[in-house]
């Protein structure tokens, strides 16, 4: 099935994703009329009195809370998010990252893997999918996040994209001091949320968290982190950020945004 191929034809497939999305954000029904206030919790008894709720302005609205593709929600298309894309360009990274809402987001980068721990010496295929966070809302104690997919494809096997993430996530950590936790998922999911297919929400649960790593582990020195890995290839991958003005290309972008 393609990106723009549709799942279904009948207006009843736009209430069930209308729902499903609310569900992906850990957003109860009874909820949704917090968040917007066209709906009631009368219109929300069936999908009947929901149909006639779900205006070409309701729709419009959801899509923007959450950032998702509004073709998404009327069935016309299976990409939820529009992915982003920084590799080789550090500066389109930060300039995303700059603009998240990160108010009470702790962790406003993430990276998805296959795997427990990675390996540079490893040839085995080791992909990573970057995904930022930000709040898109407030429900009383409960913050509702929103996801900006990072949809290259990276490759720890391979040494120049691996470089790039260790230069990304140095500057990250240094200028931000933002650590980057790690979610193990199946290789379906993985290339599933990196080509925007999945709301991240499910998979970011405590079960499929690597344990007592993060990303930037393997970007710092050890006197720079006591969980550093890997770091006998750190004087290469500052050799690579150098030659490519890494820092001062991000840098640039980081301060017009207003950043570090």
């Amino acid at each position: 099935m393609t990106a723009t191929e549709p799942r279904f034809t009948s207006v009843i497939g736009v209430t069930e994703r209308f729902l499903q999305l609310f569900k992906d954000h850990n957003v109860a029904t009874t909820e949704i009329p917090r968040l917007i206030p066209q709906i009631t919790l009368e219109q929300l008894r069936d999908v009947d009195t929901l149909l006639s709720a779900l205006t070409n302005e309701v729709i419009k609205n959801v899509a923007n809370l959450f950032g998702v593709q509004r073709e998404w929600i009327e069935g016309t298309s299976e990409q939820i998010y529009n992915p982003h894309y920084c590799y080789h360009y550090p500066e389109v990274f930060f300039q995303q990252f700059d603009s998240l809402n990160r108010e009470n987001v702790f962790t406003p980068v993430v990276a998805f893997c296959l795997d427990q721990k990675l390996d540079y010496k490893r040839e085995k295929e080791q992909p990573i999918v970057l995904v930022m966070i930000e709040k898109c809302a407030d429900l009383g104690w409960k913050r509702i996040e929103c996801y900006r997919i990072v949809g290259d494809d990276w490759g720890w096997e391979y040494w120049k994209s691996r470089f790039e993430l260790k230069g990304l996530m140095r500057l990250l950590n240094n200028w931000h001091d933002e650590s980057v936790p790690m979610y193990r998922v199946d290789k379906d999911t993985l290339y599933e949320i990196a080509a925007g297919y999945r709301v991240p929400w499910t998979y970011l649960q405590k079960r499929s968290r690597v344990s007592d790593t993060c990303l930037e582990d393997y970007a710092l020195f050890p006197e720079e982190s006591r969980m550093s890995k890997e770091s006998e290839e750190l004087p290469l991958v500052l050799e690579y950020m150098e030659n490519r003005k890494f820092e001062k290309r991000a840098k640039w972008e980081n301060e017009s945004q207003g950043g570090a």
